[in-house]
């Protein structure tokens, strides 16, 4: 899946229907209707394949978007047209791409906030998935050069630190021993932190 257009708005909102267990017979090219109370998170693996495609096709955006790309050589190599021209092209194209998995990644950050705020089970799902701090922080702290260029990042960070301030304080609140979710998330923030992939 090292395609830069491996993730589109109506995949996003089919892997949301997946995930809630709400599937519809329509492909949607626009938002899908906001989660009510009696919306829970059914797969909740969804989320982690979710960012994976994110961080995938980031990747092949960023390979295609190096001077040694394909698209690239092959318009100077055949000397045919305007290489400015071309080059304006591709750069419209990958911002627009850019642009799209931007959408996904904040449309999949505000939909967990809703399914949180309007079903505590969600809390207990989200909370009971192995490494959900990992890929929350991922989401929300991605390093990639195009998610920094025009401040966006810092929306993302707020964002997913929204989620970890509602998940930690849920689960101390109403989960029996909830400190431990406190305990395994600073643990994993120190590994990252180490690793130095903040």
């Amino acid at each position: 899946v090292q395609h830069p257009d491996c993730l589109s708005v109506p995949l996003y909102n089919t892997l949301y229907e997946l995930m809630v267990d709400q599937v519809s017979k329509q492909i949607l090219t626009s938002r899908h209707s906001e989660p009510g109370p009696e919306t829970t998170i059914q797969w909740p693996k969804v989320i982690s394949v979710v960012n994976q495609l994110l961080h995938w096709c980031t990747g092949a955006l960023t390979e295609e978007s190096g001077p040694s790309s394909p698209a690239r050589a092959t318009s100077e190599e055949s000397g045919v047209g305007d290489v400015d021209a071309q080059e304006s092209i591709e750069r419209r194209q990958l911002r627009r791409r850019r642009d799209i998995l931007k959408r996904i990644r904040f449309r999949l950050l505000n939909d967990l906030t809703q399914l949180m705020n309007a079903n505590p089970t969600n809390c207990r799902v989200i909370l009971s998935e192995y490494g959900w701090q990992h890929w929350l922080m991922d989401l929300g702290a991605k390093r990639d050069s195009q998610f920094e260029l025009d401040g966006d990042n810092d929306d993302a960070i707020e964002l997913a630190f929204k989620l970890f301030c509602g998940l930690l304080c849920f689960s101390v609140r109403n989960e029996k021993e909830g400190w431990r979710a406190w305990a395994e998330t600073v643990s994993v923030l120190n590994v990252l932190l180490s690793d130095k992939e903040l």
